[in-house]
């Protein structure tokens, strides 16, 4: 997947977090609370363990600001990551109480898992994305623009409109497999309803 080099403003949140400003850890909550939130909720389906998530990530990204290598991609991205693997673990820790009390199958537990898995992988990959790319998803998926529309708003050509999306969904594609074991196509993408998912 193509990485953008992380912008300064990345480098200086995390030597400003490395020196243990308070005031940084309140501009990145400002900055990526509601996308950490997001995320949380996409694969959990429930706003108590979604805030949960979101207290604990940035916990963590505070008590480990040197956890976050910049060689790997933006800030944004790695908080993306943690919250993805933070929800999925809750998920099966959930899915395994559950499953103990006698709430479904391994089978009926496993599935529900791996379909987590799949949209957190998905989120993750548009949230990691290059701005451009993921401005154009976005658009198409969540705002359900067609691609002369997305070209409109972005301010760009249809043709460019296209190639983006084209890219995008190229990228969105590597989701299938890469952690779940999905075949190509079966896996939900951004956009899809949450409850056709579980």
């Amino acid at each position: 997947m193509p990485k953008d080099a992380p912008p300064r403003w990345d480098r200086r949140m995390q030597q400003r977090l490395a020196r243990g400003e308070a005031a940084a850890l309140g501009e990145l909550y400002d900055r990526f609370a509601s996308l950490v939130h997001s995320l949380a909720q996409r694969v959990l389906d429930d706003e108590d363990a979604a805030d949960q998530i979101t207290r604990d990530v940035f916990g963590h990204v505070w008590e480990n600001p040197q956890a976050y290598d910049p060689k790997e991609g933006s800030m944004r991205a790695w908080i993306a990551r943690l919250t993805n693997r933070r929800a999925v673990h809750r998920l099966r820790q959930s899915e395994a109480a559950a499953l103990a009390e006698g709430g479904g199958t391994v089978e009926e537990l496993e599935l529900k898992v791996h379909r987590a898995a799949a949209v957190a992988r998905a989120d993750y990959i548009v949230t990691s994305m290059p701005a451009p790319l993921r401005e154009a998803l976005e658009l198409a998926y969540f705002q359900r623009r067609d691609y002369r529309q997305t070209a409109r708003q972005l301010g760009v050509t249809e043709d460019e409109a296209r190639r983006r999306l084209r890219l995008g969904l190229q990228l969105l594609s590597t989701a299938n497999t890469a952690t779940t074991g999905y075949p190509a196509g079966s896996v939900p993408g951004p956009g899809t309803e949450h409850g056709s998912t579980r």
